[in-house]
């Protein structure tokens, strides 16, 4: 790529002069709507919604830059054919997993992250290039100069997986040694051994990995690293990984679909438990479709379309028109 052009190509696409595309990087870092969301677990997550025009710049970027970038074949998360089922697949059968994420992933990754990343793949580049573009994928921190990845951009994601290709590399590179299995779906990494100690030894090689790499810099959420064996509950990325081999949404989740299903004919579901009902049936169609077919043949096809529409309704209703962003519904709670 030849000095220069990436910018001209950029604001081509976007269909802005130079000049624009410059004052535009300038009102960047701060173009977004900021809201929290609680998570299961408890405490909140901020997401960070960009306006309209930067999501188009995002996306340009994505294709005329970050898609040049190497993404580890262990990441599982915002890669086409890939999800939390196949995540999940990966550790079946395995009687020992250890699971466990960072703290603030995203907001640890930085502009200087990327732009090791880009420099280690020999993408050219120059500093006044990587400075204007970096504005438009890094937001500016509340009360602060310094830009960090945020929660709710389409172009964070792809930053997150390229950023964590050495880590992968390292990490997958011993796993493969010790035969044990690894996965990374965002910030949620799962290994599997049917040994014990090897578990054990690959929690300490991660440790010592995460202090060793000059970047990204990331903490590892001791609360939320656990190790599983065979005779318990195994569960990966929320899915239920069942003593036959197979992966399994979960009895109490089959039980509430029903439920609910029962309740949408009878016209008696509100806003919040149709939320539910749609984002239960959405995760059965992925993980366990045979199952998803058997309720459609019990209750009606005709049931499932209500379900869609109403739904479709209320995503319409609680849409800020302006700029397109999808607001949050009061009371639901996300992982």
């Amino acid at each position: 790529m030849n000095k220069l052009n990436i910018l001209n190509e950029i604001s081509n696409d976007i269909d802005v002069n130079i000049g624009e595309f410059f004052n535009f990087s300038s009102m960047a870092p701060t173009a977004y709507s900021t809201f929290q969301i609680r998570k299961k677990s408890g405490g909140t997550r901020e997401i960070s919604q960009p306006a309209q025009w930067l999501k188009s710049v995002q996306y340009a970027i994505i294709q005329k830059l970050l898609e040049q970038l190497p993404i580890h074949y262990t990441a599982t998360a915002y890669q086409k054919g890939k999800g939390i089922k196949q995540n999940a697949e990966a550790h079946i059968n395995k009687t020992f997993i250890l699971k466990t994420d960072f703290e603030n992933f995203f907001p640890s990754i930085l502009q200087s992250d990327l732009e090791l990343i880009l420099k280690r793949n020999n993408i050219e580049i120059n500093s006044f290039e990587y400075s204007v573009i970096s504005r438009f994928l890094f937001k500016k921190k509340n009360d602060s100069n310094k830009l960090e990845l945020c929660i709710g951009a389409p172009s964070s994601p792809m930053i997150s997986n390229v950023v964590m290709f050495e880590i992968d590399s390292l990490l997958s590179e011993k796993c493969n040694e010790l035969d044990i299995s690894y996965t990374r779906y965002a910030d949620d990494m799962t290994f599997s051994s049917d040994k014990y100690e090897n578990v054990e030894f690959i929690l300490e090689f991660l440790k010592q990995t995460i202090l060793k790499v000059e970047s990204p810099q990331l903490i590892l959420n001791n609360k939320k690293t656990k190790i599983i064996s065979k005779g318990r509950s195994q569960r990966v990325t929320g899915v239920i990984l069942s003593n036959d081999g197979r992966v399994s949404i979960g009895r109490n989740k089959r039980r509430r679909a029903r439920t609910l299903l029962h309740l949408l004919e009878l016209d008696k579901v509100d806003d919040k438990s149709l939320v539910e009902l749609y984002s239960i049936v959405s995760f059965m169609r992925n993980i366990e479709p045979e199952f998803y077919e058997i309720l459609k043949e019990k209750y009606g096809y005709n049931l499932f379309k209500k379900l869609y529409k109403k739904f479709s309704l209320l995503v319409e209703k609680h849409t800020d028109q302006s700029t397109g962003m999808k607001l949050k519904f009061k009371g639901f709670n996300v992982d």
